[in-house]
């Protein structure tokens, strides 16, 4: 019974992650999912605190990026306005297809692989270290 609690609890993880990057919040995809991890109890699982913090880890990694890249961007197209050029919008597809892989295609798949073999599995791959 405890395999299924914590199959339950990590499906619903996951769910947060898809659910906030279709918010329009900026990163919704972290912020969700960690007040659902912290409402869960947090720590007090270490299979489930592990998977939850790579997944965050993961999830803030891909957002800043896409933060970074959208500041750079927008700049751009602001000083292309200002000097009276037509603007470029070339450079949305590469940060959406990115956003749209990293924050909902990849929560997606993992939901329906766990629907399916009803595994919990570590999916997210170790990156930074700022949820411990």
């Amino acid at each position: 019974m405890e395999n299924h609690n914590i199959h339950n609890i990590l499906f619903c993880f996951h769910l947060c992650i898809l659910i906030g990057a279709l918010l329009p919040i900026p990163f919704g995809n972290i912020l969700l999912p960690w007040f659902y991890w912290l409402y869960k109890g947090g720590r007090k699982n270490r299979e489930i605190s592990e998977q939850a913090c790579r997944a965050l880890n993961f999830q803030f990694l891909c957002g800043y990026l896409v933060f970074v890249y959208a500041i750079i961007a927008w700049t751009s197209f602001i000083n292309m306005m200002a000097s009276g050029n037509k603007p470029d919008y070339a450079w949305l597809a590469p940060i959406v297809c990115f956003y749209t892989a990293a924050s909902v295609l990849y929560p997606f798949f993992i939901l329906v692989y766990m629907n399916i073999t009803r595994k919990s599995r570590q999916f997210y791959p170790k990156t930074i270290y700022l949820f411990k």
